[in-house]
């Protein structure tokens, strides 16, 4: 499961970045978050803080994780869930750490 939103949040950078190519790193997290909650009941100011927050893209699909699922946020489940995606970001986007 870890992996699955790592794809799912490199995917949306990728094409949000390709759509907005001048916009920052904050605007870009923010346009992902902001798409991926849509049919949630989560406030703007939680997905702001996200958003500035998380300082990549393993970072930002951590905070995701642990925003769908609370019990990641928990050892020994957040660590492991935070090895998973950093693995997953060496292997395929190293740019994402």
């Amino acid at each position: 499961m870890p992996t699955n939103i790592a794809m799912e949040i490199l995917s949306a950078w990728k094409r949000k970045r390709n759509q907005n190519p001048s916009a920052d790193q904050a605007t870009l997290f923010k346009y992902i978050l902001w798409e991926r909650f849509a049919d949630r009941m989560i406030a703007d100011d939680e997905m702001e803080a996200m958003a500035h927050g998380a300082t990549s893209l393993a970072d930002l699909a951590l905070r995701v994780l642990q925003r769908e699922k609370p019990a990641m946020k928990e050892e020994p489940l957040s660590s492991s869930a935070r090895t998973a995606i950093r693995q997953f970001f060496v292997m395929n986007y190293p740019e994402g750490l």
